[in-house]
């Protein structure tokens, strides 16, 4: 189980301009992964302010190093056709947790999916992937 029954959690919400609400459960204090780093939200309102310009309705995004709680990646979801968010295998569970709660009250919910990263086994990672299925690629605050 993910670390997230573990400890107490801590609710992060960004509004988009189309006035939906993004809600990200999140481990206050939680370390790497399990915690919203401010670059995420940065990108978050870059995509939504620029989701025209981008065309991200047109847009198959993945994007890399996910953690638990990805406003970003999440936002993308809202914003772009289909998003694939990834990490390593430890946070995949709650990943999948977080993708539920952020859009739990939406009908027909965003098409989001949460994948294995295996920086150590590119291959296999690049295996979960058709070449060229994917053509927006995100990334904020990987380490």
């Amino acid at each position: 189980m993910g670390q997230s029954g573990a400890k107490a959690t801590s609710l992060a919400s960004i509004q988009l301009q189309d006035g939906r609400q993004l809600q990200v459960r999140y481990i206050a204090n939680g370390g790497m992964g399990y915690t919203p780093w401010p670059g995420s939200f940065a990108l978050a309102k870059f995509l939504d302010t620029r989701k025209e310009e981008l065309r991200l309705k047109e847009r198959h995004a993945l994007e890399l190093g996910s953690g638990t709680c990805s406003v970003s990646g999440l936002m993308a979801g809202f914003l772009c056709k289909d998003t694939a968010l990834t990490d390593t295998i430890e946070f995949l569970e709650d990943l999948d947790k977080s993708i539920r709660l952020a859009y739990q009250s939406y009908d027909p919910m965003p098409k989001v999916t949460a994948h294995v990263l295996n920086w150590a086994d590119l291959e296999f990672t690049e295996s979960a992937f058709k070449p060229g299925e994917r053509d927006l690629i995100l990334m904020s605050d990987v380490v």
